[in-house]
């Protein structure tokens, strides 16, 4: 279980968390298929070896009969569970291992999101508003969120995994020592797909080259803790969806194969991405939302909108900033249990931004009173 949030929230560092939950799911879902057949096994192999018990007692055996009993049941269970995975039909042990996994994938892809800025819808939508009131000065950066962004991640995935282990297997299996009879089974079936799959191909190496390459450039375009490659060009020109588009671009011409002609020479196969790939493959209702998204907090500002709904919560801004921010976290989270989070995201930042304006505006007026009348 761990093994999958870890592997979960890696990929939702840096694609949409969307996008690593349904890449996820289908091999969640084939493991688990392994681990209730070989469960269904083990029990028709204990229900079997007490029938002979019992039978051995009266003295009746029967060992041919029940090798061929054995048999025909264990290839009924194996034909049952390939064929369908019926979820009502499972044991209750089986249940909630299905459930615990699946919960794990979806809790470990928002996790994971938290970690970078291209992680996840959100925080673009706050990055986008931060640059856009502050005239790109806002200081924000890939590897500034990173560095504040991946200890909570961490923290929420590791968090979010010991309070399932304890809801579904119970304080005592949680950390227990004892290893189930079961995992070599599935580790032993796990690596002769993993042999099935032979060696990295070419465009499987080309396409962690592109993605090691794009992780570089995000991170060291502005590190300030010294000077980036993007000092070299005039400020305000590269942006962090720069090497986004770089990349997308070189994937468009890199090859996806080379092969070599019997005159020696090398013949370049087809790119690593084309333009039915992608048309098919893009996610242009996420692109669309976001776009959208940064639509609705523009009208929100500019049709005062935001200011008012900032005047209507300016009860708020009496309190201290740590109460302030509390309740700002529950009534977020409250209203994302019902509809989008960018959505939500985008029509709170600008109230929130005028928000919080006003009670630091108030809060510096009271220390400065304070000190004169001192």
């Amino acid at each position: 279980m761990l093994g999958f949030m870890m592997a979960t929230g890696g990929i939702s560092m840096w694609i949409s968390n969307t996008a690593s939950a349904a890449m996820m799911i289908p091999i969640a879902q084939a493991v688990l298929v392994q681990l209730v057949k070989i469960r269904r096994r083990d029990k028709s192999l204990r229900t079997q070896e007490s029938q002979e018990s019992d039978l051995e007692m009266i003295g009746n055996k029967k060992e041919h009969d029940d090798q061929e009993n054995e048999k025909s049941a264990l290839q009924d269970v194996d034909k049952d569970v390939s064929d369908r995975f019926n979820f009502d039909e499972l044991d209750l042990e089986s249940k909630k291992l299905c459930k615990m996994t699946c919960l794990c994938v979806c809790y470990a892809a928002s996790c994971g999101g938290i970690a970078t800025l291209t992680g996840s819808g959100t925080n673009l939508v706050m990055k986008g508003h931060i640059d856009r009131i502050s005239d790109g000065q806002s200081g924000l950066t890939f590897s500034s969120w990173f560095v504040f962004g991946f200890p909570v991640a961490l923290a929420s995935l590791l968090s979010a995994w010991l309070i399932l282990q304890v809801s579904f297997l119970g304080f005592r299996q949680t950390f227990s020592c004892k290893k189930e009879s079961v995992s070599n089974d599935v580790n032993k079936i796990l690596l002769e797909e993993y042999q099935r799959l032979g060696p990295i191909s070419f465009a499987e190496k080309g396409t962690i080259g592109h993605f090691v390459l794009l992780l570089l450039l995000w991170f060291f375009q502005e590190p300030e803790v010294f000077t980036g490659w993007s000092s070299i060009f005039p400020k305000g020109c590269i942006g962090n969806g720069v090497p986004s588009i770089f990349i997308l671009c070189s994937l468009f011409i890199f090859p996806n194969g080379i092969s070599r002609t019997s005159d020696g020479f090398m013949k370049h196969g087809h790119a690593l991405l084309n333009w039915n790939i992608t048309s098919a493959k893009m996610p242009w209702g996420t692109i669309l939302l976001l776009g959208g998204g940064f639509a609705l907090a523009s009208v929100c500002e500019t049709s005062g909108l935001s200011m008012w709904l900032a005047d209507q919560m300016s009860v708020l801004s009496t309190l201290p900033i740590w109460l302030m921010t509390l309740l700002v976290n529950l009534i977020a989270s409250l209203a994302t249990e019902v509809t989008s989070n960018v959505a939500i995201t985008t029509i709170l930042m600008p109230i929130l931004t005028d928000l919080v304006g006003n009670s630091i505006n108030k809060h510096d007026y009271k220390h400065d009173y304070n000190t004169v009348h001192d």
